[in-house]
């Protein structure tokens, strides 16, 4: 019998499972999310639960014989294993348990070994596949000691560096924004202020950050077909959602959408909502194979849009069979998503490893949850490449930016997208 409650309801459910069932059952549970808007946003956490009776000593023998007795372990040995900190506690895992007679403290027990054993799990799984973290870097106030040249800089330019370096961009980068800002003031360096500098520094920034103003379109009748990778979380399937509503509905063109997330729980069920609203053609791939069909079905006219499963930097199984589809079938473009409050230390890990792929632009999500300009800035210098859309809410369509000169000028200069 299935079962299902929020998460935090769990022991009340083993209850009354055991109320129905009996107090001898197997459990076989799974964690997802539910509710929200379009099962994304504000969704709660949720438990699903299939039941059955546990089978009597002799049934279970007997069952044994016939070559069935291993189907409790064959749950556990199919599950596939987290491979980071935050897989191991979100993925799928299929956990099998016996409630005899529990009350409702055994149950909490329970509960509070299994996550116990899960937090064992993920550090162990951590410290075997993550890299030492780089040493954080220093606070602003020490930007003079990171800085090699800094020593030689007049107070005003100094206060400016320990601004800026606050802001996450490496401090020799910092000092170079600095010297420039100065040395291209029409006033005599003795006049200026930090302000002044900050305002003449965010100025540098904007002239120097690459801007594509959005994807390029063919022209009407002709398709192409652009891809979005990005770490778990940083929000591809929404931007995803909201430039199909824009191309569909504004651009008066033909969009379909290619899902190869078919790792997280209801991913391609997210996806398929969306086109289901918008009346787009869908296709949900599990082998590169499929994928280069798809692709060759819908690009000669269509524009199609590839969703892609977040990625750890530091799993290089999964990104080398992503990798295997892009060489199946080579997307026209490809989108690095980064969110906006990722720290410079962590763009140059992802940077390190997603660059085995490629990618020629980067799309910011998240832009309405940090006033830095650190990461947009650092990682448009790390990698060259432009900018083609920020993201600055949860609302689909309309919370999604073309990276235009403008826009940018107008978050810089008040902070608001």
């Amino acid at each position: 019998k299935r079962y299902e409650s929020r998460f935090e309801d769990y022991g009340e459910l083993l209850a009354q499972i055991k109320e129905e069932l009996g107090p001898d059952v197997l459990v076989q549970t799974r964690r997802f999310q539910k509710g929200g808007f379009f099962g994304l946003f504000g969704a709660r956490d949720m438990i699903e639960v299939l039941a059955a009776p546990k089978p009597a000593a002799r049934d279970t023998a007997r069952h044994a014989e016939a070559g069935g007795g291993a189907h409790s372990l064959n749950l556990l040995a199919n599950t596939p294993v987290a491979t980071d900190t935050r897989q191991a506690h979100q993925s799928n895992v299929a956990v099998m348990e016996t409630a005899d007679g529990l009350d409702s403290t055994s149950v909490k027990q329970e509960l509070r070994e299994l996550k116990q054993m899960v937090d064992r799990l993920a550090r162990k799984v951590g410290d075997l596949q993550t890299p030492a973290a780089p040493a954080p870097q220093a606070a602003s106030g020490d930007a003079l000691k990171l800085a090699s040249g800094a020593s030689t800089l007049r107070p005003a330019e100094a206060d400016a560096l320990s601004v800026v370096v606050s802001w996450d961009i490496h401090p020799q980068k910092a000092l170079k924004l600095v010297k420039k800002a100065s040395g291209e003031s029409a006033l005599g360096p003795e006049s200026l202020t930090a302000e002044m500098l900050l305002k003449r520094i965010k100025k540098v920034i904007v002239g120097e950050i690459l801007l594509a103003d959005g994807l390029k379109l063919p022209p009407k009748g002709r398709g192409m077909t652009a891809a979005f990778i990005g770490a778990t979380g940083v929000g591809k399937t929404t931007t995803i959602a909201k430039l199909a509503a824009q191309f569909h509905v504004r651009d008066e063109r033909k969009v379909a959408l290619v899902s190869l997330d078919t790792y997280r729980v209801a991913a391609p069920e997210q996806l398929r909502v969306y086109a289901d609203i918008m009346k787009l053609p869908i296709a949900i791939v599990y082998k590169p194979e499929e994928f280069k069909e798809a692709c060759e079905k819908f690009s000669k006219d269509h524009i199609v849009l590839i969703d892609t499963a977040g990625r750890s930097p530091y799993n290089e199984e999964h990104l080398a069979e992503l990798r295997e589809y892009f060489r199946a079938a080579t997307p026209e473009s490809i989108q690095l998503v980064v969110d906006a409050c990722t720290k410079a230390d962590d763009i140059r890990i992802m940077l390190e490893k997603f660059s085995g792929i490629g990618f020629d632009h980067i799309v910011f999500s998240k832009l309405d949850e940090t006033g830095s300009l650190g990461s947009v800035y650092s990682i448009n210098c790390m990698t060259n490449r432009p900018i083609s859309y920020f993201t600055v809410g949860q609302g689909v369509p309309d919370d999604i930016r073309p990276a235009s000169i403008d826009f940018i000028q107008k978050w810089i200069n008040t902070g608001k997208v």
